[in-house]
């Protein structure tokens, strides 16, 4: 999408979220919910029926888990009604992206043969001629929410909290007016338009952020962090990790044809296949799921090379299931990415029913301590497993400041292995009729032993059971299911977040062939420092840096790491550690584009973008790095590369590229990655000691000299004076 359509698109997303927002907030006034936190006692609020009441009390349930992690009532309050607006502006894009791909019926175009409705409408309300014009619309876009939920729950769950307000009539035709005139029906079918919705969503809020110049809190790091990835870049690192891996497996593959920005690297050596269900791909930080819907493209291709006879839907749903993972800590993300992948499977195949995705949002806010305790009476026969869905409660129960970072995997295995080393003890168990399913207790292998009418009571004979993370994740669903039967919003709520938490702790317990991701960089809330100093002591000091710190323990032995990220892990002393021993001895660096200024939207911080292979032997390999820092834009910089890698694949040389290896590059102190600069001035650091062994920490060499500061100001602002402040003569 060229950029005069992507400002266009920006004007339209940004004045969608005014009419939501301001619209959403005038519904909950109404139910006497105010912007400034007030909430209007119900004796005052007399307008209100039965029905209504119960809403408000919904309404209440919702907003109370948004005030975990410390936000008073009126910061909970904006904080529902942005994510109930972005939740329905997401679908009323969805609908449309949909609907010009042919996926669903017209729901949200209008068209004059159907007298300016749309052709659910039209159908609506020939068969309903008592409804309003808006109950038409109202039941049109519900209808529709609901077929879709079926394959999208994440976006368009229906009984989600952020589903208890509907906007009224002026602000759903306004919404729609605007995405079906204003933007063109040839943009709806840009592959990109869903990553640049997700991106201009919060241009408001991220100017905010940056006037304030304030530390931040949890919700503004996706805000400050949603930056549009180019493809070229997503291209060129997805093609050199998992279009890599397949390769090795399998040399004479034709998918070389495809993955076209692959680069040769000397001494790649071959690996044992494996086969293409098993290959685990995540981004853990996905965003719009940019990574991974070009991982689909590539996983696609493998399969028809590997299972020529499957059937096609079978694929798409085998790629979801079994090789795409995402985790982000913003709702917003993992709705857009998720339908991404709905739509990527679906310009496949149609015909595909979507079954399930592994996508995770992160922002997990468990509040509910009486809905805690009566999940967790469910297991009151098995206390090792009540103590592992305990301990997960508590130490989850704040990832939507930690996100993908959690380091989960020694904690929950521990419990695990200490529940399967211990004896599955029968127990008798006295239960109410009513309390005993078919199923038995919470899912346990059961036997009745004695029943008695007169009780009404059994004596059940109860042997432990071992659970797979996904029987537990079932059994939170049971628990849902049952909360959605009941109209209990406080459960359903509490069921939802701690499936999200057992869901990140499932994904964050395996193992990966690919990582691929562009981490958010720069500061950080006070509790996320907090985790990070404990759990990443060098790497704490920058969110990216503990991103590549947490992919590299995230993925396998010989498995691979790419990413977009800050340049300054490439120089600063702060980053040593990150050079000398995770790029350097547990996952040596292959590419490294030093990108610069100029390659996200909107973002002026400088980039690298980098790949790398866990060791699992120790094989010297040369790393390249292409020099792109000197053109001053996304669009050079993207020519120049593939100028550059013809170069390579010729076996030609050019003036971007540039070959050394790690150990090379170590020769001078700190490390810093010099890759432009010659051996010979590298061999000068081995060659002669330096001027002041201390400093240097090398005590074999000479003394000659103590290094002290120089000449200085003592107050640079005080005493110098900017080029512009002084006259010329």
């Amino acid at each position: 999408m060229d950029k005069e359509r992507r400002n266009n698109l920006r004007r339209v997303i940004n004045q969608c979220r005014k009419i939501l927002e301001e619209d959403i907030e005038k519904r909950l006034a109404y139910f006497g919910i105010m912007a400034d936190g007030t909430f209007l006692d119900l004796a005052r609020l007399e307008h209100l029926s039965a029905e209504e009441i119960e809403i408000r009390k919904k309404i209440e349930s919702a907003i109370e888990k948004e005030q975990v992690g410390g936000l008073d009532k009126k910061q909970a309050i904006q904080r529902y009604i942005r994510h109930t607006s972005f939740t329905f502006l997401n679908r009323i894009a969805a609908l449309r992206a949909m609907e010009v791909r042919n996926l669903i019926k017209e729901t949200i175009i209008q068209r004059s043969e159907y007298g300016g409705r749309s052709l659910r409408e039209r159908e609506i309300a020939e068969n309903n001629p008592s409804l309003s014009p808006y109950d038409v619309l109202k039941t049109a876009l519900i209808q529709a929410f609901k077929e879709v939920s079926e394959e999208i729950k994440v976006l368009f769950d229906v009984n989600s909290e952020y589903s208890i307000i509907f906007p009224n009539e002026r602000a759903c035709r306004d919404v729609i007016k605007l995405l079906t005139e204003d933007v063109t029906e040839s943009d709806w079918k840009e592959d990109d338009i869903i990553g640049w919705i997700y991106q201009y969503y919060n241009d408001e809020a991220r100017r905010e952020y940056r006037k304030s110049k304030r530390k931040p809190n949890p919700d503004d790091i996706p805000v400050i962090n949603q930056f549009y990835t180019p493809h070229w870049i997503v291209k060129a690192l997805v093609d050199n990790t998992l279009g890599r891996l397949w390769i090795q497996m399998h040399p004479d593959s034709k998918l070389k044809e495809f993955c076209t920005y692959l680069m040769p690297l000397k001494n790649e050596g071959k690996r044992e296949a494996k086969k293409v269900r098993e290959i685990k791909v995540l981004d853990p930080a996905c965003g719009s799921g940019h990574f991974l819907i070009y991982a689909f493209d590539v996983l696609y291709r493998m399969y028809l090379e590997e299972e020529p006879n499957t059937p096609i839907p079978e694929i798409l749903q085998s790629i979801l299931e079994n090789n795409l993972y995402g985790i982000d800590i913003d709702l917003f993300s993992t709705q857009l990415t998720a339908l991404s992948l709905y739509l990527k499977a679906k310009t496949y195949d149609p015909s595909v029913k979507i079954r399930r995705m592994n996508i995770v949002c992160a922002d997990v806010r468990i509040s509910d301590g009486k809905k805690r305790s009566e999940f967790l009476e469910r297991f009151r026969d098995d206390p090792d497993l009540q103590e592992i869905f305990a301990k997960l409660f508590e130490d989850l129960g704040y990832t939507f400041e930690i996100g993908s970072l959690l380091k989960v995997r020694e904690p929950f295995e521990r419990l695990f292995r200490e529940r399967k080393k211990g004896p599955k003890q029968a127990r008798f168990v006295l239960l109410g009729q009513t309390q005993l399913s078919e199923k038995g207790i919470a899912g346990q292998t059961k036997f009745v032993v004695e029943s008695s009418e007169t009780s009404k009571t059994n004596s059940v004979l109860i042997i432990p059971k071992e659970r797979t993370i996904e029987e537990m994740i079932e059994e939170l669903r049971e628990f849902e299911k049952e909360a959605i039967e009941t109209q209990d919003m406080g459960r359903l709520l509490f069921a939802t977040e701690a499936e999200k938490s057992v869901g990140l702790l499932a994904l964050l317990s395996e193992k990966y062939d690919v990582v691929l991701m562009n981490p958010p960089y720069g500061d950080m809330p006070p509790k996320t420092k907090e985790y990070l100093k404990r759990y990443y002591p060098k790497t704490h000091f920058d969110y990216y840096a503990a991103f590549i710190e947490q992919a590299i323990d995230l993925v396998q032995d010989g498995g691979y790491v790419g990413a977009i990220t800050g340049r300054t892990f490439m120089f600063l002393k702060w980053y040593q550690w990150v050079r000398e021993v995770l790029f350097k001895e547990k996952a040596p660096l292959q590419i490294v584009w030093d990108l610069g200024f100029g390659v996200l939207d909107v973002a002026t911080a400088r980039w690298a973008a980098f790949t790398a292979c866990k060791a699992y032997v120790k094989i010297q390999q040369n790393t390249t790095f292409i020099r792109l820092v000197e053109y001053a834009n996304e669009p050079t910089k993207k020519k120049a590369w593939e100028e550059a890698l013809e170069a390579i694949k010729a076996g030609k040389p050019h003036s971007l590229v540039f070959e050394t290896s790690l150990q090379e590059l170590a020769k001078i102190p700190g490390m810093p990655f010099s890759y432009w600069s010659s051996e010979t001035i590298r061999s000068l650091f081995s060659k002669y000691p330096p001027l002041d062994r201390d400093l240097a920490k090398r005590q074999d060499q000479l003394k000659i000299a103590d290094v002290k500061q120089g000449l200085a100001t003592g107050d640079d602002d005080r005493f110098t004076r900017l080029w512009w402040e002084i006259p010329t003569l």
